[in-house]
């Protein structure tokens, strides 16, 4: 209440200051609160049990959505949508969470055919699709496969100078043990923008090397497909990157003028060929070779400095980059007319900037400073220039933690100068401190957990919304990859365009975070920024708040584009046909049902009549507006050869997968099976299959001679080994807690239920997919297995009587979480437990901590099996929108 009442009183002052000179201060201010109104930010972050997954594990997460910039849980939005995206940028899971006061959470279970890879998780409610998809929660996770892919696969490219756009893509192939997979032959395909460029078939030699040049691509993916050594198909995929020319150095001149015999700060940013930061160092020279001065980079390549330039002198960088490359690079144009700002950041108390006016510039009489975020100002002043140069102070005290937009505006209230800075107010943090019971603990014995989340603001609220995770990670995950900042994504990455290397770093040490390079890295990058131009045309959002569930659509006359007003809806719940809501269509024939609350695969009919009660009417629904998938901006954190570089991680989930094997828990990818499939394929399927892996390459086949004995498919499935039916829908035994199985006929992708409607004597052949070899290639298709049935005609099944106004629906409703496993080792299942090992990776998960009164919260779990270091990671914040984070480890002797 405070600050609104200062903030309010001030702007007040500054209006009747310019209203004494005549200036219309007030239609500024208005059209800053209308777009306020309009863009009001939320933001995603998701707590991740851990950064590297295998296929067949599950991913653990709780979802906090926030309104900027104070980062307070919304009350906005109650939907969230998160995506899994594989290398091929295609979506591979995604589900619907319910928010509830601005929390979710949730889980995705990796299917065993997913290709090792670096894959992304992206989450967003529907209001942030009204804005860029870069501020788009979206990180890349690490899944590696060792349970359908006994292989790892060695990548390098090579950029011949000699050959204009052309890039040699160079493979090892190796067992897990590390011998070449030699003298085999791979398939290739090279897509880039969803077409096939080139494909071909190339031998590996006898260190199981082979070469693919990418010609003219530089995006897509190449998609490698070869037997292992036991006889299974691998596939990998490895997507293309657009490499540049070398080393890069640019420089960005604070407020993006460089003026002549003006002390002006230069920041600079150095990058290698795939885009990543490079460390440099470099000597500023003049034409005559004067040394002006010597810089060095931070370890990302990134840094400032502040000097006097004259545009009558010609300046070079010298530079010298970590690899021991040595390239020359020229500063920008040095210029007598326009604005410079040098801004002090660094002090606790003030925003301090030094402005200096040049050329027409010096001509300005009134200059206003304003800081603000998606319009929400925190100052608005008036300046009156005396001289050129001039210095304006802006109090931090009032001014939450995040990127702030620091405009200077002219008479005309259009900006001459703009620069972003990053405020960091440590009073608004939330300290968590996490006490265990002991220093140190044996396996399978209990542990305590006592945590403190309090934070120094006056205004704070104890309570807060906390998650954990424990894990036990091997040495490659702690190295190579790092859990995301929670700070970093709702301060700075939920603001920045562009790729943030190692964001985390920033926020290391919360008491005195890296100032200094967060005002580099804001110089040097692209940010959310008001855009002054459509200030003047600001239009309604496309998407609105989305409160709940919804499912709309628009009522046709029958056969025709007319639309029918006035139309009875019903909306009937095939769970329980006596569950029915209704309405009615408006003016343009279009209908909504809101305020839904269901879960996901539940199927619906919707009926409609005219106001005669006729049922001649076409119903369309609408569909779900998904963004669609760009290349992502965090690319270079991409990583190559997943199964190679976390060797020890997927070592240790083999173990811990092939435990629960052992003990029932999970399905067995059993090789014999496919040795015995290989005796059955004496069968021919149909020529005319839109089979993936080629026609036949299946692990069981019936042909039409086997429907002849059979009324429904049904009945001739049901006699295929691992194939089950459940209330008409066919369930591979692989994944009898997953999907039903994938139903292909003719290329053309069917519901499972509609299986009934196929005729047998239709069918020329049925091609049955289950074990990874032959799914991986269907990506999230093939996630429950598939049937892929040819029919005589090849043109689909025989048509049935459509009915009339009347449709069924299968939205997509609330995906429903499951609850983490933990065990609990009391001495009575101690003695049951001793013949099970417990290998756990994510040893205990705990997204639903809320703090009491006093700020305190505990929970417990027992240790597993695993000797070493375990990590406890605790992420969250009080109602005041104080953000905070810990990590805590201890031993397991």
């Amino acid at each position: 209440m405070k600050k609104t009442t200062t903030i309010f009183l001030f702007i007040c002052l500054f209006i009747y200051s310019f209203a004494q000179n005549g200036d219309n201060t007030d239609t500024l201010l208005h059209k800053l609160e209308t777009y306020q109104k309009y863009n009001l930010t939320e933001k995603v972050y998701l707590h991740l049990d851990r950064p590297t997954y295998s296929a067949g594990e599950d991913i653990w997460f709780k979802g906090y959505v926030t309104i900027a910039p104070e980062n307070i849980l919304s009350g906005w939005s109650k939907v969230l949508y998160v995506d899994l995206i594989d290398m091929r940028d295609e979506l591979v899971q995604n589900i619907v969470l319910p928010i509830t006061a601005g929390i979710a959470y949730g889980d995705f279970a990796l299917s065993d055919t997913l290709a090792e890879g670096s894959y992304r998780l992206r989450a967003y409610t529907r209001w942030m699709q009204n804005f860029s998809e870069d501020f788009f929660y979206d990180r890349t996770i690490y899944v590696t496969n060792g349970r359908g892919d006994n292989t790892k696969l060695i990548t390098a490219i090579n950029k011949d100078e000699n050959k204009e756009n052309e890039v040699d893509y160079r493979f090892t192939i190796k067992t897990q043990n590390d011998s070449p997979i030699a003298n085999t032959k791979v398939q290739y395909r090279i897509v880039s923008e969803n077409k096939q460029k080139k494909k071909g078939q190339i031998k590996s030699n006898e260190k199981g090397e082979f070469n693919i040049p990418v010609k003219g691509i530089d995006t897509g993916n190449i998609e490698l497909s070869f037997p292992s050594f036991d006889g299974r198909q691998i596939h990998k995929y490895i997507k293309i990157k657009e490499l540049s020319e070398g080393n890069k150095l640019q420089f960005f001149p604070e407020g993006g003028y460089l003026l002549d015999q003006t002390e002006s700060k230069i920041a600079f940013k150095a990058t290698d060929k795939n885009g990543k930061g490079i460390p440099v160092q470099f000597t500023l020279k003049d034409e005559d070779e004067n040394e002006v001065l010597y810089v060095e980079s931070d370890e990302s390549g990134m840094g400032s400095f502040v000097t006097t330039l004259s545009k009558n002198s010609i300046y070079s960088a010298f530079a010298q980059f970590s690899d021991g490359k040595e390239q020359t690079f020229s500063l920008p144009e040095i210029v007598s007319e326009g604005v410079s700002v040098l801004m002090n950041t660094f002090s606790s108390e003030q925003l301090i900037g030094k402005v200096n006016l040049a050329g027409k510039y010096k001509n300005y009489k009134n200059l206003v400073i304003l800081l603000q975020k998606d319009g929400l100002i925190y100052n608005l002043s008036k300046i009156t220039p005396k001289t050129p140069e001039f210095v304006f102070r802006i109090e931090k005290s009032e001014i939450p933690s995040g990127v702030f937009q620091l405009s200077i505006l002219n008479e005309d209230f259009h900006p001459i100068v703009e620069r972003f800075v990053f405020n960091y107010n440590p009073d608004k943090n939330l300290k968590i401190t996490s006490k265990l019971d002991k220093e140190s603990y044996s396996t399978r014995e209990k542990v305590n957990v006592n945590i403190m989340a309090k934070s120094n603001s006056m205004d704070s609220i104890p309570q807060s919304s906390l998650s954990a995770s424990v894990v036990n990670l091997p040495k490659d995950i702690a190295e190579k990859s790092e859990e995301q900042s929670l700070l970093a994504s709702l301060l700075l990455m939920s603001d920045v365009k562009g790729y943030i290397e190692n964001p985390g770093k920033y926020f290391e040490n919360l008491d005195e975070i890296d100032l200094i390079g967060l005002d580099n890295l804001l110089l040097t990058q692209g940010w959310r920024k008001l855009v002054w131009q459509k200030i003047d045309s600001l239009r309604k959002p496309e998407f609105e708040v989305e409160n709940s569930l919804k499912i709309s659509g628009t009522i046709h006359k029958l056969g025709r584009k007319a639309t029918e007003a006035e139309a009875k809806v019903d909306l009937i719940s095939t769970h329980n046909f006596m569950d029915f809501i209704d309405t009615l269509s408006d003016e343009n024939g279009h209908f909504v049902f809101d305020d839904l609350l269901f879960p996901d695969s539940i199927q619906f009919l919707i009926s409609a009549k005219t106001k005669k009660g006729k049922n001649r009417l076409d119903i369309k629904m609408d569909e779900p507006a998904i963004p669609a998938i760009h290349k992502s901006k965090n690319s270079p954190d991409e990583i190559y050869d997943v199964n190679r570089v976390f060797q020890e991680d997927l070592q240790s989930s083999v173990r811990h997968l092939r435990e629960l094997e052992r003990q029932g828990l999970k399905d067995e990818p059993i090789l014999i099976e496919e040795v015995v499939i290989n005796k059955r394929i004496e069968k021919k399927a149909d020529e005319n299959s839109s089979n993936l892996n080629g026609v036949g390459n299946a692990d069981y086949i019936l042909t039409s001679e086997d429907m002849e004995r059979c009324p429904t498919l049904a009945i001739c499935l049901q006699a295929v080994p691992g194939v089950v039916f459940q209330n008409g829908i066919p369930y591979s035994t692989r994944s009898m807690q997953g999907p039903p199985m994938q139903i292909v006929v003719d290329g053309m992708y069917l519901e499972a239920e509609d299986i009934s409607i196929i005729d047998p004597m239709d069918v020329a052949s049925i091609e049955v997919l289950r074990t990874p070899h032959y799914l991986t290639i269907y990506g999230t298709h093939g996630a429950g297995g598939l049937l892929i049935i040819t029919t005589k005609r090849g043109t689909g099944v025989r048509s049935n009587r459509k009915p009339i106004g009347l449709i069924t629906h299968n939205p997509k409703g609330f995906y429903v979480s499951r609850e983490f496993y933990s065990p609990d080792y009391d001495d009575e299942v101690k003695e049951e437990a001793e013949n099970q090992q417990d290998l756990r990776k994510t040893i205990h998960w705990e997204p639903l901590i809320v703090t009491d009164e006093q700020g305190n919260a505990n929970f417990d779990f027992y240790t597993s099996d695993e000797k070493g270091k375990y990590i406890i990671q605790v992420k969250g914040m009080d109602l005041k929108g104080n953000l905070g984070e810990n990590s805590y480890s201890f031993e397991v002797k």
